[in-house]
């Protein structure tokens, strides 16, 4: 008789029994919560991505419990306070979430004026100064990656990387990358040995001439020269390397009778060479094109690119933009 009340009981447990439940139930809820919080906050936000292990540990160790404390045969209704004092949880935390900061990865090569390694050891340039100035706007912190720009681009186009600045828009690039407002403007330039200016007037000439000249692997030179690479005939004229000084070193050696490369850059690394008073820029127009930070679509939302652009405009509006780009190219 004495176990059939007991048993009585256990199926139908007092208001301390549901007391106690709702009371376990809001504990996990708001454990959850506030760990939540917690991981956003100490920046478990990478890339845009959200990390659910912990959630997900908090959900089933919360059926677990439920399961072995509270085996029921009848369900009750969640009471109208408890919804309350979720509410009041959620309420209590949002401040936190609002303050969530991302972390965005962003690949750079040595390339003198725009991102390279100062004597003091610091990642400085043009690029790097003028990306860091918008993206503080945008209370976004940068994750600096040294990586070649040959393998920056593929980089970038799997979603290891998931910015690039300094970067042309192409046909090709845009298959895997979204693209910012242009926020500078770059010029490519022939440089040739001194003195020995060619009679070419535009850079298609070199077709019917022995003239060979060299570019950078990965670099992109406009519309026109990526158009003319696809024939074999001037194909021929050109010789890739992966950096800038071999193609100094192959125009002094002779290999070569000048290459091609952004204005600031090409006499930044002509300067470093020692070779300041050997070279010449050729009258021949190459091209002139915009560039843009590459937000990787692996990593990055187009919302993310709005939020650059907007920051971006409030930069050229007040100033600071042209202030930075002029302190580099006075």
């Amino acid at each position: 008789m004495f176990q059939k009340v007991f048993i009585t009981q256990k199926l139908k447990p007092n208001s301390s029994d549901l007391n106690i439940y709702y009371g376990m139930l809001i504990l996990y809820i708001a454990h959850f919560i506030i760990l939540e919080c917690t991981m956003i906050q100490q920046s478990s936000i990478i890339n845009g991505r959200i990390d659910l292990g912990y959630t997900q540990f908090i959900f089933r160790a919360y059926h677990i419990k439920k399961q072995r404390c509270f085996k029921m045969k009848k369900r009750f209704k969640f009471p109208i306070q408890a919804w309350g004092i979720l509410l009041f949880l959620i309420l209590a935390v949002s401040p936190v979430l609002s303050k969530e900061k991302k972390i965005f990865s962003i690949g750079w090569d040595q390339w003198i004026p725009y991102q390279h390694i100062n004597d003091k050891g610091q990642l400085v340039g043009l690029d790097v100064e003028l990306v860091q100035a918008i993206f503080q706007k945008m209370d976004v912190q940068l994750e600096y990656k040294e990586v070649p720009w040959k393998q920056l681009l593929p980089a970038v186009k799997r979603g290891q990387i998931s910015l690039a600045a300094g970067a042309s828009k192409s046909v090709e690039r845009k298959s895997y990358a979204y693209f910012s407002d242009p926020y500078r403007l770059e010029s490519v330039v022939l440089f040739i040995r001194k003195g020995e200016l060619k009679s070419i007037k535009q850079i298609s000439d070199i077709t019917h001439s022995d003239l060979i000249i060299g570019i950078l692997s990965g670099n992109y030179y406009g519309k026109n020269f990526e158009k003319l690479m696809s024939k074999e005939s001037f194909r021929s004229h050109v010789q890739i390397v992966t950096d800038d000084l071999s193609n100094i070193k192959k125009t002094l050696n002779k290999r070569i009778d000048g290459f091609l490369c952004d204005k600031y850059a090409g006499i930044s690394a002509i300067n470093k060479a020692g070779a300041y008073n050997r070279f010449d820029i050729h009258p021949v127009p190459i091209s002139s094109s915009d560039i843009h930070v590459m937000f990787s679509k692996k990593t990055c939302q187009p919302f993310d690119v709005q939020k650059f652009n907007e920051a971006l405009s409030k930069l050229k509006k007040n100033g600071t933009l042209n202030q930075i780009i002029r302190k580099y190219f006075q």
